[in-house]
C-alpha cells in the first residue's frame, strides 16, 4: 500500500495515493507522504481527499500496530548494545550453521566489538538457541548457557550450509 506508480508514466512515474491509487499527474492532485509518528513502520502516501476521509484511521493504526511500544523496545535494545560495546564486551552479530562429521550441530557465531572488530566462536545449536535473537547477547551469555569455543573471525562460505534462525 502506498508504493504503486501510475502505469501511464512508467516505473519512474509519480507514486500514487496509497488508498485510492489515483495518480497525481493524471488527476492533478497532490500526494503527501505521511510518516509513522514513532518512526517505526513505513510511511503511506495519501491524496488530500483520502487523508480527510481516512487520516484519523491511519493515525490510529500506529497505536493498534504498537508502533510506539516496538520503537521504544528497539531503542532500548540499541542502547543496551551500545552500552555493552562501550564496556568492551563482544555482542552477537551473525551466525551460520557449520556442521562437520564430528560436530553435526555446530554453529559459527560472529561477535562484534567496539570499532567493528569481529571474533568468532563455535557452539552447539541448543546453546545458540538458548538466547532470544532480538536481544543483544554476549560471549559470556552464551558461555553461561552451554559450551563455547574459539572459531575464525569470519565465515568460510565454502563450508557454510545454512543460516541459523
Amino acid at each position: 500500500m502506498g508504493y504503486s506508480t501510475c502505469g501511464m508514466h512508467g516505473a519512474r512515474g509519480p507514486r500514487t495515493c496509497g488508498n485510492c491509487d489515483r495518480c497525481p499527474r493524471c488527476y492533478g492532485l497532490r500526494v503527501t507522504l505521511h510518516d509513522c509518528p514513532y518512526g517505526w513502520c513505513g510511511g503511506v502516501r495519501y491524496c488530500a481527499d483520502c487523508w480527510r476521509k481516512h487520516g484519523a484511521e491511519a493515525r490510529a493504526y500506529h497505536v493498534t500496530a504498537r508502533c510506539a511500544a516496538e520503537s521504544a523496545r528497539y531503542a532500548s535494545e540499541r542502547a543496551l548494545k551500545a552500552a555493552l560495546l562501550a564496556d568492551g564486551r563482544l555482542v552477537r552479530r551473525a551466525a551460520l550453521a557449520m556442521p562437520t562429521a564430528s560436530e553435526p550441530d555446530r554453529v559459527h557465531v560472529l561477535f562484534e566489538g567496539a570499532g567493528g572488530r569481529t571474533l568468532g566462536f563455535y557452539m552447539d545449536v541448543a546453546t545458540y538457541r538458548a538466547i532470544e535473537l532480538g536481544v543483544p547477547a554476549t560471549v559470556e551469555d552464551y558461555s553461561a548457557a552451554g559450551n563455547v569455543w574459539p572459531a575464525p573471525a569470519a565465515f568460510d562460505y565454502r563450508k557454510a550450509t545454512a543460516d541459523v534462525t
